[in-house]
């Protein structure tokens, strides 16, 4: 889990949460249906604002991918994340995503 900033090189960003991946697409999109579903108004990108490669990341090539790890990279847009109550609010957020994608929801 990693946050980004809403406005980089002076290009506003609109997403609140991205899901990366390359390989496994299917964790991702399962995480992006659990979050929508529950939280319709946020706005959720896939491979936004990033996308993984070998040259910009470690952890999802070399420990996932190597080893056939289902994995999603997720991005919290920063300014989300400010406070003590957005830090509380989006740990909701993506542990009843997670709960939602382990129960099969």
């Amino acid at each position: 889990v990693h946050s980004f900033t809403p406005r980089m090189n002076n290009v506003w960003r609109p997403w609140d949460i991205g899901f990366l991946y390359r390989r496994d697409t299917d964790t991702s999109a399962r995480l992006r249906d659990a979050v929508t579903r529950r939280y319709p108004r946020l706005s959720v990108g896939m491979n936004e604002p990033y996308q993984v490669n070998d040259s910009t990341d470690w952890f999802v090539p070399r420990h996932c991918e190597t080893r056939g790890l289902n994995n999603s990279l997720i991005e919290i847009r920063n300014d989300h994340l400010r406070t003590a109550e957005g830090q509380k609010s989006w740990a909701d957020i993506v542990a009843s995503s997670i709960e939602d994608l382990l129960g099969g929801n």
